[in-house]
């Protein structure tokens, strides 16, 4: 092990305290002795951290988390020691020259002590949950390749026209297409199922390397979930031996260094900023498994995906990564501030899609269409929101839904609006789900939960964000707010006793996107020199 001659005693970091309190912020806690590291673990010198939902809930008692503990579950930064089990080796990685000193990634571990409950939860205002997840990269440093197929028999749906903006029936604003090609993923045929190949830069971490921090810490590497199942990219994340999850019964991201495991933890393209990857730690690796795995065929014409909450942390990645697959979206929120951001998105991204023209059934001859985003304000009232769903769809509804919002009401619009045998995926996490028996019984809508990626999907991710482009290109942009500096977090010279920027623009019910915090200056301004741009 070869850890940074660099790394200080004491750091800087913000904790709660007591249950119920603002944060403090501690000037004099121990950094983690980089000799005591676990054979999957890293210490990463954090860039940047963001806040949601799920650290109001460990601040208020939810989890029973002991305290003092270091908040965020959320962060971005390099790697600057890596766990006892780690080999020697040559080479570079992630475009920088490394120490040789690797991490070993792989799925096996030792078993971890004691249950954990799952900590997401969606932020009210964001109308969603945010994420946690694992990387698989194999201790002799081999890379792996995992493919997943899924299908849903597609409608046959006149392709829009390509003009831009279309208005839709009932009042419904409508607009425009995005790229669905992702050239890190095996190519998909017009018609065919969805298959979709993880890029193969599964490899060791070494000291220097750009990582977006995991959340679930050392899981017990053993259970059916650790070891694949009839879901092959059902892993750790599922795992209930879990020791814990960062930021929520562990030390987590708002401090200077946080250690992290490797399992979970993912390479970061040059491409990405700190400040994005930080929220897309938690919110993107959520919202990505949703639009993945709710049954819809990438490349292909005519789906409808619904997403309620999609104004918010969760909601607006997510409407950005369905149409970067080629689907049109229903996006449904409640709150000025989050129509708002959906209509920006509607109207900043208008790119033709390559893929099939005529649905599911196939024969489309690989030609051109457009996507469409119509945005629908729920406080139109459920009825309201449903004709206006059907008048988009062919009078069916949306083929699936997301539902990030825990409003009491969500999970049943969420149902409503998906069309007879679709599925609602349940990601919001609220402390009961409630639809109606009509919705189960005689419509036959499936539903079912999502908590996170896996390893693998969180690499396919940051590899589609980066591939995607940003703003410029029409790709994925990520809605932060970014504060420079832990002090933010507090109240200034309170040492904790109040809210600070940070806390206030949450707890103001008006934020847009996520509250980033910038943790490491000097690491942010960097990713000019490399190019990051997203």
């Amino acid at each position: 092990m070869a850890p940074s001659p660099e790394i200080p005693k004491t750091m800087k970091a913000v904790q709660v305290t007591a249950y119920n309190e603002p944060y403090k912020l501690n000037t004099s806690v121990p950094v983690p002795d980089p000799s005591t590291l676990g054979p999957h673990d890293l210490l990463v010198k954090i860039a940047a951290a963001s806040h949601c939902h799920t650290d109001e809930m460990v601040r208020s008692g939810v989890f029973g988390t002991e305290l003092p503990c270091t908040g965020s579950h959320e962060g971005a930064g390099t790697v600057v020691a890596v766990g006892g089990s780690s080999s020697s080796s040559s080479g570079t990685s992630g475009g920088d020259g490394g120490s040789g000193t690797t991490a070993s990634g792989d799925a096996s571990g030792t078993a971890a002590t004691g249950g954990y409950h799952h900590p997401q939860s969606g932020s009210p205002s964001a109308g969603g949950v945010e994420a946690m997840t694992p990387v698989n990269i194999s201790a002799s440093g081999a890379t792996t390749t995992t493919t997943t197929t899924t299908t849903l028999p597609g409608r046959s749906v006149a392709a829009t026209s390509t003009d831009g903006k279309s208005t839709s029936a009932g009042g419904v604003e409508a607009f425009t297409p995005v790229n669905t090609t992702a050239e890190h993923s095996t190519p998909i045929a017009p018609g065919s199922s969805s298959t979709t190949t993880t890029p193969s830069a599964q490899r060791p971490f070494r000291v220097g390397d750009r990582v977006m921090c995991g959340l679930p810490f050392h899981p017990c590497g053993s259970c059916a979930d650790c070891i694949g199942g009839p879901d092959s990219l059902r892993r750790g994340q599922y795992c209930t031996n879990l020791q814990g999850h960062v930021g929520v019964h562990l030390p987590g991201n708002f401090a200077e260094y946080v250690v992290v495991d490797a399992r979970s933890t993912t390479h970061l393209p040059d491409a990405i900023t700190f400040t994005s990857a930080a929220p897309l730690a938690c919110a993107g690796r959520t919202v990505w498994r949703g639009v993945t795995t709710c049954g819809l065929t990438r490349g292909v014409a005519g789906q409808w995906l619904a997403i309620v909450g999609a104004g918010g942390g969760l909601g607006h990645l997510g409407v950005q990564f369905a149409r970067g697959m080629g689907f049109n979206v229903v996006a449904v929120d409640a709150r000025d501030d989050g129509l708002e951001v959906t209509r920006k998105l509607r109207d900043q991204q208008k790119k033709t899609t390559k893929g099939s023209t005529a649905g599911g059934g196939g024969g489309g001859g690989g030609g051109m269409f457009t996507t469409e985003v119509v945005v629908i304000d729920a406080r139109d009232g459920k009825d309201s929101v449903v004709e206006q769903v059907r008048a988009v769809t062919a009078g069916l509804g949306a083929d699936a839904t997301l539902n990030l919002s825990d409003s009491p009401d969500a999970a049943a619009l969420s149902a409503a609006v998906t069309r007879m045998h679709g599925t609602m995926v349940q990601i919001a996490q609220p402390e009961n789900v409630s639809v109606p028996f009509q919705e189960l019984v005689f419509r036959d809508i499936r539903v079912r939960g999502s908590l996170l990626c896996s390893a693998e999907e969180s690499a396919e991710m940051v590899a589609f964000i980066a591939e995607q482009g940003g703003e410029a290109r029409g790709g994925v942009v990520v809605e932060k707010n970014v504060f420079w500096g832990l002090e933010k977090l507090v109240a200034e010279g309170a040492e904790g006793k109040g809210k600070g920027e940070v806390m206030e623009l949450v707890g103001g019910g008006k934020i847009r996107g996520k509250a980033v915090v910038v943790v490491d200056a000097e690491q942010v301004k960097g990713d000019d020199r490399i190019g990051a741009k997203y």
